[in-house]
């Protein structure tokens, strides 16, 4: 199973224009890329939604392919046709969940999923999800994954691990089900993407969820 998603907080320092330099446009984006870039009514957002799908890909792509080294040049990102390609890898879907000029976040997954599967995109506040934690990163998207997931499947959210291996797993115990899952944080915000098969014995729900607390 293929999936990847990533989050960028847009008001963060680290997304300012010190990254859009002409050296790092032309290390990241191919020239049709940066020519939608310069031609958009809001080129930043753009560039970092173009950026967002690149590094969702990776993640994706390596799942199968450990040796896979980050490359973003070499990811074609279609935004009118909404798929993500890589001349070695293959292509991958996408979807985009934009948060206005405070955030964009996306995710991608093989296109043959979306007939059989859930897709479950989550996205929250860091200060909201890991109090006591001194806003940890690590510990917050792990907790958006246990609250939001537990509440989907009716199950308490301590029944719920999130991995710290690479690539993450959602482990949950009361019927040992094992499935892949994306993280991703920035910022102010922690994002997470899963995909669910609909025979999954502890599925209550068969309609999509995307949900924001935000």
């Amino acid at each position: 199973m293929l999936i990847g998603n990533d989050i960028v907080d847009l008001k963060d320092v680290d997304a300012y224009p010190a990254m859009e330099s002409s050296n790092y446009l032309n290390r990241v984006f191919r020239p049709i890329e940066q020519l939608q870039i310069k031609n958009s009514a809001n080129p930043r957002k753009l560039l970092w939604m173009i950026w967002t799908l690149k590094e969702s890909g990776f993640k994706a792509w390596k799942r199968q392919n450990p040796k896979m080294i980050f490359s973003p040049i070499s990811i074609h990102v279609d935004i009118e046709k909404k798929k993500i390609s890589h001349h070695q890898y293959g292509k991958l879907k996408f979807e985009i969940d934009d948060g206005d000029d405070d955030w964009i976040a996306v995710y991608v997954f093989n296109s043959n999923l979306e007939k059989r599967s859930t897709l479950l995109h989550w996205i929250g506040e860091v200060s909201k999800l890991s109090e006591g934690f001194h806003l940890n990163s690590s510990v917050a998207v792990r907790t958006l994954v246990s609250q939001r997931l537990g509440a989907f499947l009716n199950l308490p959210p301590e029944s719920i691990e999130v991995t710290k291996e690479l690539p993450p797993m959602v482990k949950e115990s009361k019927t040992g089900s094992i499935q892949p899952v994306s993280l991703s944080h920035h910022g102010r915000y922690v994002s997470a993407f899963m995909v669910l098969p609909r025979t999954m014995k502890s599925l209550f729900y068969e309609k999509l969820s995307t949900s924001h607390s935000v």
